[in-house]
């Protein structure tokens, strides 16, 4: 038998141990915890594995077996050096590098991911051609300012989230706001980002790998005014905690840290007039897919596209996103829609106030009453229109009502 080298023993039962946690005898990958893996399963991908990421290592039969031995043992002089059994939680945890997280000798896996080009870049910072992107996508300078002040701000304070989100619309296709997604990906990391089409894995049961995603893209969104996915959005991007839900696991509360961004070629009508969980930027420009200047933009699409495909570009961006100063009276947590409404915030808030009041009024004219309840007021505010009732007294004294008190069969009223 040949003398173990203990050092390159700890270094690869280490590994193993970073590699994998177990529960119920099966094992599952700390990078996928989806499947669960036999033991020898474990042992031929980590040999595998060890062959790729050490290659100063000198492997032998004697060395692999004694590493197996401590990383598949129970009882280790050093737990770092045995697989955990694990909790069956998942965190997000934005800025903590750990993966695995111990608490009374059990592990919770952390999702978030350090994107690998932050240990390459240098300390350049350049816009590059985001800028140039922007510049097409937002050309009044102050909503522009908003929206890199948001993405700024996300940078800057990973750990944190923002209670509203960024909505870029273009009634035209080829705008470039798939592209400004990719680059916030890019920025983010891949691995901690999740994009899709609609909401629909984002408002599933089993969406827990999306709501423990740093940033969350949904492009191509189109719901109905107070749909259940339409209330489910305003939870997600409101609530620090949320009940997440695996499949095999038991729910639980955990906190989230999403940043979201939606696109659509449709105006989102559905919004309440006064919801101020929505940024929306009318992204619209000539350089669209059929539009005059064509040419041009596809020339920015392809820097951009070089620009986050290049590590050292992308960090350079990174850089100056960081070093970036959030003006003022930029709040992350209060979107105020009376100082920084776009124009197309403004165009939906009063569309959706018009048809608000309009079917409010039609349903009063029909009950031929001069009266009506609080209760049965907000029943219907509520549950027909799917508005939100601290609105309604404006509106009512708008249609020419007011409030007053009243008493009957003994109770008082306030109708």
């Amino acid at each position: 038998m040949t003398k173990i080298n203990e050092d390159h023993r700890r270094e690869l039962s280490r590994a193993i141990a970073s590699w994998y946690v177990r529960k119920d005898n099966k094992y599952y990958r700390v990078d996928a915890p989806g499947v669960a893996i036999s033991q020898p399963d474990v042992k031929q991908a980590s040999f595998a594995r060890i062959r790729r990421e050490f290659p100063h290592i000198e492997l032998d039969i004697d060395l692999l077996r004694a590493a197996f031995k401590v990383a598949f043992g129970l009882y280790p002089e050093d737990t770092s050096e045995a697989i955990s059994p694990w909790s069956g939680r998942l965190v997000s945890r934005p800025g903590d590098s750990r993966r695995i997280m111990l608490e009374d000798g059990f592990a919770t896996i952390n999702l978030w991911r350090p994107p690998v080009y932050r240990d390459r870049r240098g300390n350049a910072a350049d816009w590059g051609a985001t800028g140039e992107l922007l510049e097409w996508l937002i050309p009044d300078e102050s909503t522009r300012r908003h929206v890199t002040d948001w993405i700024a701000w996300n940078l800057q304070n990973e750990a944190d989230r923002p209670t509203w989100s960024l909505f870029l619309h273009s009634k035209a296709k080829g705008t470039g706001k798939s592209l400004l997604c990719q680059v916030l990906e890019a920025l983010f990391g891949a691995a901690n980002t999740t994009s899709q089409n609609g909401i629909t894995k984002l408002t599933g049961r089993f969406n827990t790998t999306v709501l423990l995603s740093k940033l969350v893209v949904c492009e191509e969104v189109k719901l109905k005014q107070g749909s259940s996915a339409a209330n489910d959005l305003k939870t997600f991007i409101s609530e620090p905690r949320v009940l997440v839900e695996q499949k095999g696991q038991e729910a639980y509360q955990t906190d989230q840290h999403c940043c979201f961004v939606f696109t659509s070629n449709h105006l989102p009508l559905w919004l309440e007039a006064d919801d101020r969980r929505y940024f929306i930027v009318d992204v619209e420009h000539e350089g669209h897919a059929s539009g005059p200047r064509t040419e041009a933009f596809q020339q920015v699409v392809r820097r951009v596209q070089e620009q986050i495909n290049d590590p050292v570009a992308l960090g350079a961006l990174y850089n100056a996103l960081i070093h970036h100063e959030v003006a003022e009276g930029f709040n992350a947590k209060s979107l105020n829609t009376t100082t920084h409404a776009t124009p197309v915030m403004r165009f939906i808030q009063d569309s959706s106030r018009q048809v608000s009041t309009e079917r409010l009024e039609e349903y009063l004219n029909g009950r031929d009453q001069n009266f009506i309840t609080q209760s049965d007021l907000v029943h219907y505010v509520q549950s027909t229109m799917h508005a939100n009732t601290e609105t309604i007294r404006h509106k009512m004294l708008e249609l020419g009502w007011h409030k007053v008190s009243v008493k009957w069969g003994g109770v008082d009223y306030a109708r």
